[in-house]
């Protein structure tokens, strides 16, 4: 498992995501809030949309920088935080998140944070 082919794996995922939250966002938040009404649905609809914009820009930017291990850090980082959040999502808002949601940004964070500590284990002399 090297970089340039998990972030490559990671920055299709990403888009791939984009795409799933765009034109499947109404149908997202449906599923994880019952009793939400036209009207919340539509909301969430909207900002699923905003979600799938930015899932495409990471997945841009998971591309961009395949071959640059200054950025693992970062990626273990974010992913941890969104894994943390779901978490909260699952745990103590009570909302249905996706298996493939969860499962995708498990592996990405395991895999992210193993590539940097193999990365902070050789150290350049």
């Amino acid at each position: 498992m090297n970089q340039k082919n998990v972030f490559t794996a990671l920055a299709i995922l990403l888009m791939v995501q984009a795409l799933a939250f765009y034109f499947m966002g109404g149908k997202i938040a449906m599923d994880a809030f019952g009793d939400l009404g036209e009207p919340g649905n539509m909301a969430a609809k909207h900002l699923m949309e905003i979600m799938a914009a930015f899932a495409f820009n990471f997945g841009l930017l998971a591309y961009a920088t395949r071959s640059n291990s200054q950025v693992l850090w970062v990626f273990t980082l974010g992913f941890a935080i969104v894994v943390v959040v779901t978490l909260k999502h699952i745990l103590a808002d009570g909302i249905h998140v996706p298996i493939w949601a969860i499962a995708f940004q498990i592996l990405s964070l395991l895999a992210v944070g193993y590539l940097w500590m193999r990365h902070n284990k050789v150290k350049p002399a």
